[in-house]
């Protein structure tokens, strides 16, 4: 009874305290009064936050724009640098290739007088670089300390003008960092070396090369003289033509070759020891006579010297070094004969008896009737010793004569292996001149071309780098003071919408899609123009290779210069052409050149915190604070 009691006393309670707002049939005047109160306070705070918001919203637009107008100062200035390093690297690549391009041109007679202007070109324009080299540092240096300046100077405009009378604005600006390291805007000496030494060697190099294919060119045609005696006139009448007309060598010692490129004087020597061991073995008279008998003999004697002499020959050519041929010359007459160990060595015959007669071969009548006393030589008759045999007639005369009718017309085979053994002489001495002077040629563009080296390492190693001020960033803190009315008099508010400030911070990033190098091509032409017009069209076309290399890298380089070099008549007889053109290609492909990035630095808003990370300046302080007490 007491706890029905107490909840009886309860609802009176309640029911009396809600009794002043509700009754059974609604709401009571009072409540009305206060629904209606609480919904106007609700409009109107909403209405009033609603414009605090974008009062505030509007304050962080203009925060973002100033961080955003003072970065892209820092970001000019990167773009600047860019230009500036592009600049100086293309203007140095082109002034070392046009020396390495003119270099090899003086190595090919024909192409020489443009080496001579492209060297001069390349000379002009290394010093051009330099002059270039010591503007940009003052100017570089000059912009970098004037750019904290012009960051603040260019948030304060966009402050400025998005401030009027009813919106008072107060901008703070933090540059990150506020001082950037000087910058090096480097001059390699190593630059003006590569030019002295290519302008002092191309004159010299253009002498040796000329000498070099003069000789070779001698080398050649004697070369060619020689293939067509051996078996290039095929089936004209030629070393080859004649062994298979007058003897049974067999195919295997009697080649064919169709060019010179492929054959060799060892191909000649070859066919000669092996012409003549076969007309030794098959030599026999053609008839019965006693004249024939013994310019059989004689001939074959004749064979017998010519495989003894002809052992002795050398061929040997790598057609890189110099040769070492040595045809020995079989005699073609009796004063010829006279110079040979077949005139003096004792290899005749000789009869006894009173008369002392020297025989052609052993079945002279002489010596049957006779008998031998022995050998004895050519030489013996003209020194009175020995007798002419009256069956044989042999003297140093007659043995001339056998060998003449081969050797002094076209259908003998020692007719052309005479041609040969010339010309094979002719090509060593040529050949060993060619040799020297392109060895010659070679250790002084060698020289050069190490210079260079040396120019291009430094060209690609020492570039412009900066670390200007605002390279981590800017923060930007803007506050305002808005005067404007209360929503409504009964919100108990000051007389204004308060103070409100807003920070921001940007930094800037690469935009890949717009290439720093259109700013290059605009302004940096004509730094070098003037000076690549005397090396045509080959050193124009040399420059837009640099161009590109700056951000293709060595492959790009490597590219470019040999479809220059492709487009310049560089075969020579010596070869040095060539040989300089890919000397060059080499050197250029080790030097390790990366592409550069040729993106434009554009600034971008960022989370402040990346920059304040990096600061202890009083507004990186102040923010730190307070993003540190947020819970």
């Amino acid at each position: 009874m007491k706890h029905r009691s107490k909840q009886r006393r309860a609802g009176c309670c309640v029911k009396g305290a809600m009794g002043l707002f509700f009754r059974e049939d609604g709401y009571t005047t009072v409540g009305a009064a206060l629904a209606v109160l609480l919904t106007c306070s609700l409009v109107c705070m909403s209405a009033w936050a609603y414009e605090a918001q974008s009062r505030t919203s509007s304050i962080q637009s203009i925060a973002d724009a100033a961080a955003l107008a003072a970065e892209n100062e820092v970001a000019e200035f990167d773009r600047v640098v860019k230009v500036a390093d592009a600049t100086l690297l293309s203007m140095s690549l082109t002034g070392i290739v046009l020396l390495g391009v003119g270099t090899v041109c003086c190595c090919v007679p024909a192409a020489a007088p443009l080496g001579e202007r492209l060297v001069e070109a390349g000379a002009k324009v290394i010093e051009k670089r330099s002059a270039v080299a010591k503007r940009f540092s003052e100017s570089l240096n000059a912009a970098q300390a004037a750019l904290p300046a012009l960051a603040v100077a260019s948030a304060e405009a966009v402050i400025l003008e998005n401030a009027s009378d009813d919106l008072h604005l107060l901008g703070y600006v933090e540059v990150v960092p506020w001082k950037g390291e000087a910058i090096d805007v480097p001059d390699p000496a190593s630059l003006k070396d590569a030019s002295d030494t290519a302008e002092s060697n191309a004159e010299e190099a253009e002498r040796l090369a000329k000498e070099a294919d003069e000789a070779s060119t001698r080398a050649n045609e004697a070369l060619e003289r020689g293939f067509e005696a051996d078996c290039g006139a095929y089936p004209g009448a030629c070393m080859r033509e004649r062994a298979e007309t007058l003897s049974t060598i067999s195919p295997i010692d009697n080649p064919l070759y169709e060019s010179s490129a492929t054959w060799t004087f060892s191909v000649a020597l070859e066919r000669a020891r092996a012409y003549y061991r076969c007309r030794y073995d098959q030599e026999r008279p053609a008839s019965a006579s006693m004249e024939e008998e013994v310019r059989s003999a004689l001939r074959k004697r004749f064979y017998d010297f010519a495989i003894d002499e002809l052992a002795r020959g050398r061929a040997y050519d790598d057609g890189v070094s110099e040769p070492d041929l040595y045809f020995p010359l079989l005699p073609k007459n009796a004063d010829e004969l006279k110079r040979t160990s077949l005139y003096t060595d004792p290899l005749f015959p000789v009869s006894g008896g009173a008369h002392r007669y020297l025989c052609a071969w052993s079945g002279c009548p002489s010596l049957a009737e006779s008998g031998s006393a022995g050998m004895g030589s050519l030489s013996h008759i003209d020194a009175g010793t020995l007798e002419v045999c009256p069956h044989c007639g042999v003297n140093a005369s007659y043995m001339g004569r056998v060998m003449a009718a081969s050797s002094s017309i076209d259908n003998g085979f020692e007719y052309h292996y005479r041609i040969v053994a010339d010309a094979a002489e002719e090509y060593e001495s040529s050949k060993k001149a060619a040799v020297e002077k392109t060895n010659e040629a070679k250790d002084l563009v060698t020289n050069t071309f190490d210079a260079l080296g040396r120019a291009l390492a430094d060209a690609v190693s020492y570039r412009i780098e900066a670390f200007p001020p605002g390279r981590f960033g800017v923060v930007v803190a803007v506050s305002a003071d808005a005067s404007a009315e209360a929503p409504a008099a009964f919100v108990t508010a000051p007389g204004d919408l308060g103070s409100f400030t807003a920070i921001s911070a940007s930094t800037c990033v690469e935009d890949p899609s717009e290439n720093v190098m259109a700013s290059l091509l605009d302004g940096v032409r004509e730094e070098v123009d003037s000076e690549l017009v005397a090396g045509g069209d080959v050193a124009l076309g040399i420059w837009g290779v640099m161009i590109d290399a700056y951000g293709g890298g060595v492959d790009a380089l490597a590219s470019g210069i040999e479809s220059i070099l492709n487009g310049i008549p560089l075969i020579g007889p010596s070869g040095l052409g060539t040989w300089a053109s890919d000397e060059l290609t080499r050197r250029i492909r080790d030097i390790g050149l990366e592409p550069a990035s040729t993106g434009a630095p554009k600034p971008v808003v960022i989370n402040t915190r990346h920059v304040l990370d990096r600061v202890d300046g009083p507004l990186a302080e102040a923010i730190m604070r307070v993003k540190e007490a947020a819970p």
